[in-house]
């Protein structure tokens, strides 16, 4: 197992690789304090390679890898908003955000990324069940660029054509009212 602390303007949060070197499925637990030397609390987990979420947990989570194979798990701690947890861009989830940044008094996440031209980017975005999404908009050079929205359970993944220049993103949630 392979841990890569990141802090970025991605935010602080782990991938980390479990490896599957023999023949046969792998089954085991991952000890978030213990293995990966989290505080305790509620992590949010996305699984790179098969672009899912695959859930929250506190203490630990059963991975399973096939034969040969790697898994790769970006663990977020768990917010109660909406939350950013990887870009297909790169591995790591942090290469391409230049600014990312929760608005609490306007539910909208909002975010500056570096792409390749031509080349999809797609962002995965945690919605907790209180959320749902309401719009989306991304402008490159002041223009703006297309936005392709797939959203299953909690996992919404924001799609948009690759910029010459930095693309500036936003999605509107609604939120139920604070009380």
């Amino acid at each position: 197992m392979l841990d890569l602390k990141v802090s970025a303007s991605a935010g602080s949060y782990d991938v980390v690789a479990v490896t599957n070197w023999r023949s046969g499925k792998l089954a085991r637990q991952l000890w978030f304090q213990d293995e990966l030397g989290l505080p305790p609390g509620r992590y949010a987990v996305f699984d790179f390679w098969n672009q899912k979420f695959l859930g929250t947990f506190e203490q630990a989570m059963d991975v399973e890898v096939a034969s040969h194979d790697t898994a790769v798990l970006a663990v977020h701690p768990a917010e109660d908003h909406p939350q950013l947890l990887g870009t297909a861009r790169h591995i790591s989830g942090a290469f391409s955000i230049d600014a990312l940044k929760w608005d609490n008094a306007h539910s909208r996440l909002e975010g500056r990324s570096t792409t390749i031209p031509g080349t999809p980017y797609t962002l995965w975005i945690r919605v907790p069940a209180k959320f749902t999404m309401s719009s989306a908009k991304a402008a490159s050079n002041n223009r703006g660029v297309e936005v392709q929205l797939i959203q299953s359970g909690e996992l919404l993944r924001l799609t948009i054509p690759g910029q010459q220049n930095l693309v500036n993103w936003e999605i509107q949630f609604r939120s139920p009212p604070k009380n």
